[in-house]
């Protein structure tokens, strides 16, 4: 084979066209075409995997851009009617005004006691205009509150726990009910019971005129003793004394002999009538002589299983200036006027004995 020519300089600078010649062997053009065709194969095997390649990638490519193209419609028609396929659309229309389904009931608005609780829907028509509430509401009853105590009224002071000298003391007490403490709520502060001195008399044995007798006490006036007159027994004058009051007290003295110039028998109502009549005349000097420690005779009273009874009179004797038949008058009391001339009188047997 014979090669291209090539320049050269010469010794004094001036380029030369240089030639050479090269043996090549005879087989060289043979191998070299055995070497084409053993690649040829290959050649081919590749080509074949990077036509699938791209075909692959292109197929890759369409379905990226579907799936992108799809997406952005889906949201288009999402935007425009809520994020509901038109068939729920067309279903929330028919059966439920055009609402979507309730939401979950919200958590209770208290923690005791009574609460509510609520729940919404969306209205998903594109006009936004639905029929029926949009939001529900309902009771919900947790456990209930704790309610503290609350004292009560006081109660009125007891009685003393003495009965003279110091150191008396009485009590008065109140309760927690208004309201009472319920569901672990807190007690009533405070006591429930108060405490207050009673102020007393001097402890002492000696009991005053008219003062009920006790064991162990005597009267204060020496010449008293405890006597049942009717009316329970009590420090009264002895029987050679009288009760008198000398510098606003009461004392016993000793009955002295007098004159008077009128003596009354009998301290009834007809014996103080006449008292009456005589000192209302000027007349003074008189004196009432009663068997009984009491004047009135039978106006008077009795005590009976802890009441007070009237006894009253069973007559009236005479209408004018008679005070008894003023009182009945004036208190508007029952009676009948007895007519001696023409009433009958009977026995225990019903005997006629007028």
């Amino acid at each position: 084979m014979e090669n291209a020519g090539y320049e050269q300089e010469d010794p004094n600078g001036e380029p030369q066209q240089a030639s050479s010649t090269i043996d090549v062997p005879d087989n060289f053009q043979e191998e070299k075409d055995t070497t084409k065709e053993r690649k040829t194969p290959w050649k081919n095997t590749c080509l074949t995997a990077c036509l699938v390649v791209t075909v692959a990638l292109l197929i890759a490519a369409l379905a990226a851009f579907a799936v992108v193209l799809w997406r952005i419609l889906v949201q288009e028609n999402n935007v425009s009617t809520g994020g509901w396929s038109q068939e729920e659309i067309t279903t929330a229309e028919k059966l439920y005004g055009g609402h979507g389904q309730w939401s979950r009931f919200s958590s209770c608005s208290v923690s005791c006691g009574n609460g509510l609780k609520t729940r919404t829907r969306p209205c998903i028509l594109a006009s936004d205009d639905c029929s029926g509430n949009w939001e529900e509401t309902k009771v919900c009853q947790e456990n209930p509150c704790p309610v503290n105590g609350n004292w009560g009224q006081w109660s009125g002071w007891g009685d003393c726990n003495k009965t003279c000298g110091d150191g008396g003391v009485r009590n008065r007490t109140r309760s927690c009910n208004n309201p009472s403490p319920e569901h672990g709520g807190n007690e009533c502060p405070g006591s429930a019971v108060e405490h207050k001195t009673c102020t007393l008399p001097n402890c002492s044995t000696e009991l005053d005129l008219g003062e009920a007798c006790k064991p162990g006490y005597t009267c204060s006036d020496p010449n008293a003793e405890c006597r049942d007159n009717g009316d329970g027994e009590k420090c009264t004058c002895k029987a050679a004394f009288v009760q008198k009051q000398f510098n606003n007290a009461q004392a016993c003295t000793e009955t002295t002999t007098r004159t008077a110039s009128v003596l009354i028998l009998g301290g009834g109502m007809a014996g103080v009538m006449a008292a009456k009549t005589l000192n209302e005349a000027g007349i003074t000097d008189y004196i009432i002589i009663e068997a009984q420690p009491r004047l009135g005779g039978r106006i008077s009273d009795i005590k009976w299983n802890g009441y007070t009874l009237e006894q009253g009179a069973a007559w009236i004797h005479g209408l004018d200036g008679n005070p008894m038949w003023d009182l009945a008058q004036k208190y508007n009391l029952s009676g009948f006027i007895t007519d001696y001339e023409d009433y009958i009188a009977r026995d225990a047997n019903g005997n006629d004995v007028t």
